[in-house]
């Protein structure tokens, strides 16, 4: 029997506890950064209301309806992995996590070790491009470079596969789109 659930998908960027941060100090605006408080209470609500968490490679292997969620994160920001890991295994909660190759190691970013611990807690990691460019912007070779990259590096370097994609800046038309399955 066939069913189409409708899932909700929560974005975040940045779990914190330092909410005074800034553009000059950490690229990061208020309303892309989260306070841990916030966050721990979000997800305590889903928990006591019976929402379980999907990754998106769980969502063809659904046969029932439920109360699901898909929790994902941008950017692969170091409060990803120092606040966010432990909450989210605290309700059992999975979450994808969607990084941009370049900034991996960075001062404020996750680096590839805490990435494959969080794949070790259950969490997916995923392309958000090489660069952080907006993909509309760019031209056919470009796209196709910063998706394939992307997908590439990180499966090599995490051993896990890319089956999913988080635009950045939302920029996306039917070209980008062409170009993702193309690189796949």
């Amino acid at each position: 029997m066939f069913f189409n659930p409708k899932i909700p998908i929560l974005m975040y960027h940045e779990v914190s506890e330092d909410l005074t941060l800034n553009n000059e100090t950490h690229h990061m605006t208020p309303l892309y950064n989260i306070p841990v408080m916030l966050f721990e209470k979000q997800l305590s609500f889903l928990a006591e209301n019976g929402y379980k968490s999907l990754l998106f490679e769980d969502i063809q292997k659904l046969r029932e309806d439920g109360k699901y969620v898909i929790i994902t994160f941008d950017d692969g920001l170091k409060g990803n992995y120092r606040y966010a890991l432990p909450i989210l295994n605290k309700y059992s909660f999975k979450a994808t996590i969607f990084i941009t190759v370049k900034g991996i190691g960075s001062s404020h970013f996750m680096n590839w070790a805490e990435l494959r611990e969080m794949i070790n807690h259950g969490m997916s990691v995923q392309s958000h491009t090489m660069t952080h460019r907006p993909l509309q912007t760019l031209n056919e070779q470009e796209v196709y470079k910063e998706l394939y990259l992307s997908k590439k590096t990180i499966e090599d370097k995490l051993q896990t596969k890319v089956l999913a994609l988080s635009f950045p800046h939302g920029s996306y038309n039917q070209r980008v789109i062409a170009i993702a399955q193309q690189s796949g």
